[in-house]
């Protein structure tokens, strides 16, 4: 044992967890475990107990010597730590010390929760069981066992000795003789956390910061939308927090650098069943990045009219916002944060891609004519020509002979007559 190299060397199984790997190894090398780990820990550990077996799954650098542990069983360092929280830790949380991390705060449960048809199929602990909300094996379709069958104790980590039997009365734990029920799981919800949660657990090729995750969580509430609407995306929280507080997180004007819980970011997802790598590999619009540390009253004075004939045309700050914050038309295009300029009446949006949209045709319908326009022009001429419908084009001349550009000279008097009675 002096060389660290271990006579039987195992392989952890799929989503085994590092304690139950590290039992499995000290057994299969005639050892006791704390022995076994204690031979492998840091030289700045203390003596290691079965009260910090929890350590192991959560932050193991800070109780074992994964170099050591890595060149006595001849297996890469990162495949170890692979069977921890370890890489969602190194990808999420600020700072070095990811041991203080509040991140995971109260997701490791301390009570063995298992299934009894994957015990009797291989007797080890699977890390997910180890995560609060897992509460199903997707394999098996069934509920997690929170008990022994036997006599209903609670088997907590620091006693086991073997994984497939409980510490209190000696018997197996893959023998059901009373099934908890399972009519009201939601499966589809249990389905996702398993994906999410291989997901996080797996992923090691990303850093992701608070503000980035933040920014995130508040464009899916925001609906996508390209313009940050802080009214419509309160009135959407629902329960799921305070918007300032986000912000805070998205600004990154905290005075203490942290980061979001990751059963928080979990639930918002869900809500909006939006998948996990999808979240991380996520681009946002830069207008809405920029909403985001844009003042409302910023973002309307930004913007200005875009008819010729106005006397605001190009001046900043004229535009008033109306009482529509968001739309999504029928063709699925999305518009928000609603405008309207006082003096010639043209209404305007902001589309998906931050742009100011005309919501009114009249600066449109103002190119066409004027393209279009001869001396002598008459109205069918100019429905030709246009493209606009009879309607329109009657709306748009009478709306621009009351501000005294004339088209369709020669009956200009008259459609205006006949709109005003109609």
């Amino acid at each position: 044992m002096h060389n660290s190299i271990f006579t039987v060397r195992l392989r952890p199984f799929d989503g085994e967890s590092l304690s139950s790997f590290l039992r499995r190894i000290s057994k299969a090398n005639g050892m006791n475990f704390l022995s076994f780990w204690n031979n492998l820990k840091t030289e700045r550990n203390h003596y290691a107990q079965n009260d910090d077996v929890t350590l192991l799954d959560f932050c193991p650098l800070n109780v074992i010597n994964i170099e050591k542990l890595s060149k006595g069983i001849r297996m890469d360092p990162g495949e170890l730590l692979s069977l921890t929280l370890y890489n969602l830790l190194q990808s999420f949380v600020v700072g070095t010390e990811i041991e203080r991390a509040r991140f995971t705060s109260g997701m490791l449960r301390d009570t063995l929760h298992f299934c009894p048809d994957c015990l009797k199929d291989k007797p080890y602990h699977r890390l997910l069981w180890r995560i609060k909300g897992i509460d199903t094996c997707m394999s098996h379709r069934r509920l997690l066992h929170d008990k022994c069958p036997h006599c209903a104790k609670r088997i907590k980590y620091r006693d086991v000795y073997v994984h497939d039997k409980c510490p209190h009365c000696d018997l197996e734990l893959c023998i059901v003789l009373d099934s908890p029920r399972e009519s009201d799981v939601d499966w589809d919800q249990q389905s996702w956390w398993w994906q999410s949660w291989n997901q996080l657990l797996n992923h090691s090729n990303y850093k992701i910061s608070p503000r980035d995750i933040a920014l995130r969580i508040l464009y899916l509430i925001n609906n996508k939308q390209v313009i940050f609407d802080k009214i419509q995306a309160t009135s959407d929280m629902q329960g799921f927090g305070q918007i300032p507080t986000l912000l805070q997180y998205a600004r990154d004007s905290l005075k203490q650098k942290r980061t979001l819980h990751i059963s928080y970011t979990l639930d918002v997802l869900w809500k909006y069943k939006y998948d996990i790598g999808d979240f991380l590999n996520m681009e946002l619009p830069q207008p809405f990045i920029d909403s985001v540390f844009t003042s409302p009253q910023s973002k309307k004075e930004m913007q200005s009219c875009q008819a010729p004939w106005c006397v605001n045309f190009g001046v900043e700050g004229e535009l008033v916002q109306t009482g529509t914050s968001y739309k999504r038309k029928k063709n699925g295009q999305i518009l928000s944060y609603y405008l309207a300029c006082l003096e010639c009446g043209c209404e305007y949006a902001i589309n998906a891609r931050g742009e100011l949209e005309e919501r009114t045709y009249f600066i449109n319908a103002y190119g066409l004519l004027k393209k279009n326009f001869c001396e002598g022009e008459n109205f069918t001429s100019l429905l030709e020509k246009t493209g606009l419908s009879i309607d329109k084009l009657k709306r748009c001349i009478t709306y621009f002979y009351t501000r005294g550009i004339k088209f369709c000279e020669y009956e200009t008097k008259t459609i205006c007559e006949c709109q005003s009675k109609s």
